[in-house]
């Protein structure tokens, strides 16, 4: 809840700074109007798309075309665990060349995703492969402490010894050590992991690499980038838009240990002037001046990541006329685990990222979504830097049951503060296997919401496209603590104040955004790099900002950083803190006394702080605005774009508004249509009402002036509800029964009711992969064709599985079906003893999916459904099996039986014998209107589902997918005879699970489905509850305005 009138505290954006408005040229709102309703591709979303199979040109001609269907910008082509061609092959070139030559046919940009599955940086093995000094120097070294030097020392590469409270170095004179007793900290090299996944999600046995030695990203840039530039570099800036890379990394791996790289110590000394190896104790315990010296070394690693990664790539992408996008582990702020500031390496990105996944959202403990920090520094970089667009990664792992209003919801979080592009997290090119686990959804074909996509395309290229018009002028500035938390960090054993430090500025940021405050974040990095002070101004490269805050939990401040603000107190600067600043670069420092008083953070102290002139939002009664309201403004030559969003999904959000203009206009970003909405005008200012629904948004414009030639759109009088009788209800596909429990028999062993997924890892392990959990297609890349050329079995091996299902007395079995992935893998498939082939042409779900006519072999009572792959084959995976007919389900004492279907009604379909239906119901009214009325509308009642999509006379007139649950209809009405269809969509959830365990909603990974070893009953499955609850109603109103 917004209590009490809310006054955003923040200068008029009239008054902005004058260096960043005459730095950039603010375009006219009717030029920015003018390609409103069609923005064009480069404001269209770019999913993901996963190679993660045997790529063909008709795959990629299939897919092409649909992302062409459903209004993409384009793909980001993303090779991903599963994939069977081999990564930088002359096939892999041969068919990323092909795609971007259709791409450009059919006017889609491409991207270059960078790597092998993730992160960053190791070309999935291929840089060490190439360059061993890549990995095999050390990335940390590792601290033993010991009271007596062992008696082999070769593994060590440093011996300190503590005498009186220092450390000295004893390595070069270890024969006087010998044999006696002391206090030793003994260091050896220690090498990023090699024998399983550790912090790649690449091949087995692949060590990541070390970004901050030397030469390493250049070796990276050679085996990746310069691969394709010699392809298909001549596409480089037009086709090939740019280059995403993915979670790059200086990771610190394992247990007792800190990063290093080989210059590490020389780099020390010539920024700080000491010997680090005398202080490394200060980096795992609290001894010696370990905040000087922790604040020291951070420093520096993050000086070393951006010099030996950030400014290579940069000067690459910029030489080829590339834009440079992807994100770094924001999640993890402020631990510099991953790298020490990701906001400091935003700078050097031409379109900086972030990623936002799974559907879980808090604001109060915030992780990805609701942690408004990680957008807010990317926004913030955007404007100080000039950075047009921003990129978020988003919707990966929220699971098959992610619903269109999930989608908005989530995505309006992202870009009201202040992400414009949007990039969805992951398409799939095929389901096999255990490629359907890899942190679903899918936006691709096999979703049964495909269709309707194009609708939130739309929606998200005009929304794109105004956001990335204009700028945003922000007068606060908030300094981040992060090298304040580096002082308290050390791995697995961080000092309480870090995760105070955490909290309280996370908390603080959540309250300015509670308290409708426009603000910047500063990266004192990048301060160093672009900060200078103005007048009365601080200045971060095109932003200017009157007021500076030391947010709590800032003790530190770079010593660059200091010498700015003191400047800028001495010009008449405001300084506002939440923190008694005590340290300068780690170190304490007098000086720091003579800043302002120190303020306790509450949304009472913000509000008396900062005072704002020319904005404010408060309730139209009572003292709660509702909801969970959120804002952005921009600056156009004449007047002020506002975006209003409402992350709550339950409650809306009411309110009024009052800022300076003189007029008020809505751009619908669902249509595309621009009108003028009913507003007051008094002093100068304009004042309006608003409403938004669960999940709803608005964008407006308030002019300078008053702006000719638009109307206040038409408002409803009085909606009648017509006479059309009960809805005829029937699903749009069969029925489907998910067999995901087999038996497995081996040539020397047999197991009984295994999860599909344990008998897979099963059946590869006893055929010799053991390096990781059996099957190696389970999010996992292949180094080369290290799988593929394991395709060797002799006569002899392979398995047969053995699924079960049983029919009740009444079922009409003749059109029964079996889905088999990979028909043409097998060596036999049989019915109930009776040998089966596939129907030619026919698929299910996913093109690799087979059809089986089963319906003549079927009994009553227990059947068994058996494959057999012999000899053995790597693509040999055990995966579920479906069973498709005219049938219903009950619960059995595990899983399901299949029984006679009964009429559909209204309500849950899962009540009615669907539990695993994973398509949409149609809802079908006829009607008859002999003379047409003003408008109508689709009204729903209580439903549930992904999306519902509305057809009047078989043309589809558009998708309802939150409230208010209406639709118009009028365009597609007719005299006479009506029919109008409601579907009502569910989700492959019910279909592909994860059914066991209780899964937790919104946060689905791999694990989920291996998680299970007996089958329950099908009334313990988790699936989610779809249909239409209540009928829906036609009205049609026959008054307007």
């Amino acid at each position: 809840m917004q209590k009490i009138r809310f006054h955003c505290l923040l200068i008029a954006l009239l008054l902005t700074g004058v260096l960043a408005t005459a730095q950039q040229r603010l375009q006219g709102f009717e030029e920015v109007a003018a390609s409103f309703r069609n923005p064009g591709r480069d404001f269209g979303s770019v999913p993901f798309w996963v190679w993660n199979t045997k790529v063909t040109k008709g795959q990629i001609d299939a897919m092409l075309q649909d992302y062409k269907k459903n209004d993409f910008g384009g793909v980001i082509i993303h090779a991903r665990p599963g994939l069977i061609t081999e990564w930088l092959s002359k096939d892999w070139f041969d068919l990323f060349e092909y795609a971007v030559q259709q791409g450009k046919k059919l006017g889609l940009n491409i991207w270059i995703y960078d790597e092998n599955s993730y992160p960053t940086g190791f070309a999935g093995g291929l840089v060490a492969d190439q360059m061993p000094a890549a990995y095999n120097q050390g990335q940390m070294l590792y601290m033993e402490d010991t009271t007596r030097l062992p008696a082999d020392l070769t593994p060590y590469f440093l011996l300190l010894k503590e005498v009186d409270g220092s450390y000295t170095d004893v390595s070069p004179n270890i024969a006087a050590e010998t044999l006696k007793i002391g206090h030793y900290l003994l260091f050896k090299k220690v090498n990023y992991q090699r024998g399983n996944r550790g912090s790649v999600a690449g091949p087995i046995g692949v060590s990541y690499v070390d970004l901050m030695a030397k030469g390493v990203t250049e070796k990276f840039m050679d085996v990746a980038y310069k691969s394709y530039e010699k392809v298909i570099g001549q596409e480089f800036g037009k086709t090939i838009k740019g280059v995403f890379s993915d979670e790059p990394t200086i990771i610190n791996e394992g247990r007792n240990s800190v990063r290093w790289t080989p210059d590490l110590f020389d780099r020390f000394y010539q920024e700080w002037h000491y010997d680090l190896r005398l202080h490394l104790p200060s980096l795992f315990k609290e001894v010696g001046d370990w905040k000087r010296v922790r604040h020291n070394y951070y420093k520096v690693l993050l000086e070393l990541f951006i010099d030996r990664w950030s400014k290579p790539v940069a000067a690459y992408m910029k030489g080829r006329k590339l834009t440079w996008t992807g994100h770094y582990w924001e999640h993890g702020w402020p631990s510099p685990y991953h790298g020490p500031d990701n906001m400091a390496m935003y700078a050097w990105h031409q379109m900086p990222g972030i990623d936002m996944l799974f559907n879980q959202f808090n604001e109060d403990k915030p992780v990805q979504f609701g942690n408004i920090r990680a957008v807010k520094e990317l926004s913030s970089v955007a404007n100080q830097l000039n950075k047009t667009r921003t990129l978020s990664e988003t919707y990966g792992g929220s699971g098959w049951e992610l619903t269109f209003k999930d989608m908005k919801r989530l995505a309006d979080w992202e870009f009201v503060l202040g992400v414009n592009f949007l990039n969805q997290h992951l398409s799939f090119m095929t389901l096999t296997g255990a490629r359907k686990y890899d942190y679903p959804p899918s936006f691709s074909y096999h979703e049964p919401w495909w269709t309707y996509y194009k609708n939130v395309n739309h929606y998200y290229s005009r929304l794109s496209y105004m956001l990335s018009k204009g700028q945003q002028y922000n007068d606060i500035l908030i300094i981040e603590p992060t090298t304040s938390a580096w002082m308290y960090y050390a791995k697995d054993g961080e000092n309480k104040r870090f995760f105070d430090i955490t909290k309280s500025f996370n908390d603080m940021v959540t309250m300015m955004q509670r308290g409708f405050l426009e603000y910047d974040l500063g990266s004192e990095n990048i301060i160093k790099d672009h900060g200078s002070v103005k007048g009365n101004r601080f200045v971060i490269g095109q932003r200017s900002y009157k007021v500076v805050v030391i947010p709590p939990g800032m003790e530190n401040m770079d010593h660059t950083t200091f010498t700015l603000l003191k400047k800028f107190m001495a010009a008449g600067g405001k300084v506002v803190c939440f923190e008694q600043l005590r340290f300068v670069d780690g170190v304490p420092n007098k000086a720091l006394i003579k800043l302002p008083s120190v303020h306790e953070a509450t949304p009472a102290s913000l509000a008396s702080l900062f005072q704002n002139n020319g904005f404010t939002i408060f309730p139209v009664t009572g003292d709660s605005i509702g909801g969970n309201l959120y804002h952005q403004r921009r600056r156009l030559s004449n007047g002020q774009l506002l975006l209003l969003t409402n992350a709550s999904m339950t409650e809306a959000s009411t309110g009024t508004i009052a800022m300076q203009g003189q007029d008020v206009l809505q751009l619908d970003l669902q249509t595309g249509d621009i009108s003028r909405i009913d507003f007051t005008r008094k002093n100068g200012q304009v004042q309006f009402n608003f409403q938004l629904l669960p999940a709803g948004s608005k964008m407006l414009f308030i002019a300078d002036k008053q702006l000719p030639g638009y109307k206040v759109a038409a408002s409803s009088a009085a909606w009648t509800t017509m006479s059309t009788g009960a809805s005829t209800i029937h699903p749009i596909a069969e029925n489907s029964l998910t067999i995901d429990f087999c038996d497995l028999h081996l040539p020397d062993t047999s197991y009984a009711n295994l999860h599909v997924g344990m008998a897979s890892n099963a059946a590869f392990k006893r055929h010799g992969f053991t390096d990781g959990v059996g099957n190696p297609w389970n999010n996992r890349t292949q180094y080369r064709d290290a799988i593929t050329r394991r395709d060797t079995f002799s006569i002899g091996t392979g398995y047969t599985a053995v699924y079960r299902f049983t029919v009740k007395p009444g079922v009409d079995v003749t059109n029964f079906k079996a889905v088999l992935e990979q028909p043409g893998l097998w060596k036999e498939v049989k019915m109930n003893g009776v040998a089966i082939k596939s129907t030619p042409g026919q698929w299910w779900l996913d093109r690799s999916y087979g059809v089986y006519s089963i319906g003549r072999h079927v009994r009553i009572g227990d059947n068994e459904l058996a494959v057999t792959v012999t000899p053995m084959s790597v693509y040999a995976e055990i995966e579920p099996i479906y069973i498709l007919g005219d049938f219903h389900l009950e619960s059995a004492a595990q899983g399901w039986t299949i029984v006679a279907p009964r009429p559909l009604q209204l309500g849950s379909w899962k009540a009615q014998g669907l539990p695993l239906y994973g398509n949409g119901v149609v809802y079908t009214k006829e009607f008859r209107a002999d003379t047409l009325a003003d408008d109508y509308q689709v009204m729903l009642g209580s439903w549930k589902g992904t999306v519902a999509a509305v057809k009047v006379n078989d043309s589809l007139a558009g998708i309802i997918s939150a409230e208010p649950n209406s639709l118009a209809i009028r365009k597609f009405m007719k005299q006479g005879k009506n029919k109008v269809e409601v579907i009502v969509v569910g989700s492959l959830k019910n279909v592909l699970g994860p059914f066991y365990k209780k899964p937790v909603p919104g946060l689905v990974d791999p694990g989920k489905w291996y998680n299970v070893s007996t089958q329950p009953a099908g009334k313990e499955y988790d699936l989610y509850d779809y249909g239409l609850i209540d009928d829906y109603e036609i009205r049609a109103l026959h008054e307007s305005r």
